[in-house]
């Protein structure tokens, strides 16, 4: 057994949290190793000089009030938070999203474009597999294509119809906030 190992089972054994094998294992090293003794004796003796000092100190007059005091000021509830404040907050977001929301649409529009150039290469790349295939082939490939290039044109619909949504939705929410003006 190391000193720290020691050391950890000499504070266990003095603040009586040691278990007894511990307590066995202490005893035998304390009793082969004078050092460890003397350790072990030191450590008892700070021990009891703290616990002599600890029972004659006074706390000051009053503290447990200035305590009990301190914390009640600190736990009493705060002003409640004024929505009417909101109006012009909400009123701000909302423009900002509205802005991010007509950015997006307006790159979804060019995005478009994106969406028609990879149609034209599925187009193209269908057109050159076609021409290396037998006459009797090409039906089924051309049908897989087709499939494709309609799967493609029902994602873009989707994808305009949600953000049109979102969009109008958005300038509902700002009309229904701002003063004087009604939802569409």
């Amino acid at each position: 057994m190391n000193d720290e190992q020691i050391r950890i089972l000499i504070q266990a054994e003095l603040a009586g949290e040691i278990r007894p094998e511990q307590e066995a294992e202490l005893q035998q090293a304390l009793a082969e190793n004078p050092d460890f003794q003397a350790i072990y004796d030191e450590e008892r003796r700070l021990g009891r000089l703290f616990a002599t000092d600890r029972a004659s100190i006074e706390p000051p007059a009053g503290l447990h009030e200035r305590v009990c005091a301190g914390v009640l000021a600190r736990a009493t509830p705060r002003r409640r938070f004024e929505f009417s404040r909101l109006g012009p907050v909400l009123a701000i977001a909302a423009s900002i999203l509205l802005v991010m929301g007509v950015s997006f649409w307006s790159g979804r529009r060019s995005t478009s474009a994106g969406a028609d150039e990879t149609r034209h290469g599925i187009l193209e790349r269908r057109d050159q597999i076609v021409r290396e295939l037998p006459a009797a082939d090409r039906a089924p490939v051309e049908a897989l294509f087709e499939r494709a290039l309609e799967r493609l044109a029902e994602s873009d619909a989707r994808h305009e119809t949600e953000t049109g949504r979102i969009l109008e939705e958005l300038e509902n929410e700002i009309n229904r906030r701002l003063p004087g003006r009604s939802p569409r």
